[in-house]
């Protein structure tokens, strides 16, 4: 027989009032601590409603990349009608004013947390309490649903998501069948995100969940470009699963770009959406009524598609992780692109050589956020000289080669195939080997060509009698 117990309401209240203050007060005086606090804590873990909506707004002002202070976070509430949820000007204002120090916002974070889990237990108890009298009779399943309850707790405190990483292994069969089942007889459909590009898709099969793919290539030879047209490949498009059929816009994707800032981006967007030559692009000045209709096309395309664009050209593994979590939560991103990984910072000194150690953290770093978030990142990486020098490069020569090889799932290599182009016409593109140098799953060794038309930063597949005008999407 069913009966209510004690509920939360009912209990007394755990949190750490002036502790929750301090830490957002912390991120309003200094918000270079905005992305440290957020790879400890969630909006979730303050128990103030208050205090959740200033941390989680101003964690969206940081990632937009908008100042950070009481003015502008009291306008960007205001703007989107929360100001009167946290108390209005007076009560966010008094948030620093009475923060004599910055420097013990770790320790009272580290409180905020205790305290947050210490509630999400109790609620967790009081849930097991309730099935056990709701259910008297299924013991071995409240027993069973309690141990996970409790474990993801646990998994929590531990740094992990709240959510149990153990099952039994009939389950995981389970899933592969559901999700194999849903791709049985059905023609260039993947269970991963494909590339855009057929035969590659034939090759790699797309891009799965949790995969670190990393393309390296020699500097100038069009490695982010390449990157952008996998990108708004499958931002533009998608299959669906169940009919097979495309349907627009595609997948959310998210690109951090260490290199180039949104503008340079977007500049070449539209070479290749247009298509127009890049110094074309450069110079509205020059455009004729054709070119400005063509922009015109083209600026309607990319506003619909799904990609999202950080250009922080400081950014941290840490960061970097806070960021793509957030992206992931607010954009729902499904595949990740970062150019390029030599170019992260460390914030703290370190031992030895800076490179390597940069290398090493950004690497590990990526690796992991992909797999806690469930999606696949791309990462492009460079040569060392040595290698450049030494003829065709190797695995061993991209810089900060150790972790990377370890950590990734698949290398791809972009090179020139020196004796196609020394046959090609003038002004003809450039043709670029991809080249599968570490998989996990599908053959390596293999390799796929393309044209890489510079002008316009656009590849396309050299095609072969037997794909002659098959496309992915």
């Amino acid at each position: 027989m069913s009966r209510d117990v004690i509920s939360l309401a009912e209990l007394p209240v755990i949190w750490a009032e002036e502790s929750e203050r301090v830490v957002v007060g912390a991120m309003l005086t200094d918000p270079t601590l905005i992305e440290e606090v957020a790879m400890l804590l969630d909006a979730a873990d303050f128990f103030s409603p208050a205090h959740q909506i200033l941390f989680s707004e101003m964690l969206a002002m940081r990632t937009a990349g908008d100042p950070v202070d009481v003015g502008t976070v009291m306008q960007w509430l205001t703007d989107r009608k929360l100001d009167g949820q946290v108390g209005g000007l007076g009560s966010v204002g008094m948030l620093g004013a009475n923060l004599s120090s910055t420097l013990t916002w770790k320790y009272h974070a580290d409180i905020v947390r205790g305290k947050s889990l210490m509630r999400n237990l109790v609620r967790r108890n009081l849930e097991s309490i309730q099935a056990v009298y709701d259910n008297p009779e299924n013991h071995e399943g409240v027993l069973a649903a309690t141990e996970l309850s409790i474990a993801a707790v646990v998994d929590k405190s531990q740094g992990g998501s709240g959510r149990s990483s153990v099952c039994v292994l009939r389950e995981a069969v389970k899933e592969f069948l559901v999700e194999s089942g849903k791709l049985v007889g059905k023609k260039n459909v993947y269970s991963g995100i494909p590339t855009g590009f057929y035969q590659l898709d034939l090759l790699l099969g797309g891009f799965l969940p949790g995969e670190y793919i990393v393309i390296a290539a020699p500097p100038g030879l069009g490695k982010t470009a390449f990157a952008m047209n996998l990108a708004k490949n499958m931002a533009s498009s998608r299959k669906d699963i169940e009919t097979g059929q495309t349907k627009r816009p595609g997948h959310s994707v998210g690109f951090f770009s260490l290199e180039m800032t949104r503008l340079q981006l977007t500049r070449r967007f539209f070479s290749q959406q247009a298509p127009m030559r890049s110094g074309l692009v450069r110079h509205p000045q020059n455009w004729g009524a054709r070119d400005h209709d063509a922009i015109a096309v083209a600026a309607q395309d990319l506003a619909a598609l799904p990609l999202y664009i950080d250009d922080d050209g400081f950014m941290t593994p840490k960061k970097f992780a806070s960021r793509a979590r957030w992206m992931h939560r607010q954009h729902k991103i499904e595949i990740g692109f970062v150019d390029y990984l030599q170019l992260f910072s460390l914030e703290e000194r370190v031992s030895g050589d800076i490179e390597t150690e940069t290398t090493r953290q950004a690497s590990k770093i990526i690796q992991q956020t992909s797999k806690a978030l469930g999606i696949p990142f791309v990462v492009l990486v460079q040569f060392n000289k040595e290698g450049l020098r030494s003829g065709r490069p190797s695995m061993a020569d991209i810089r900060g080669s150790g972790q990377i090889i370890q950590d990734a799932h698949t290398i791809i290599f972009l090179e020139e195939d020196k004796k196609l182009n020394e046959e090609r016409e003038e002004g003809a593109p450039l043709v670029i080997k991809a080249s599968i140098e570490k998989s996990r799953e599908s053959e390596k060794g293999v390799y796929r060509y393309f044209d890489y038309h510079g002008s316009t930063y656009t590849f396309k597949e050299r095609q072969s009698e037997a794909t002659e005008g098959r496309q992915t999407y």
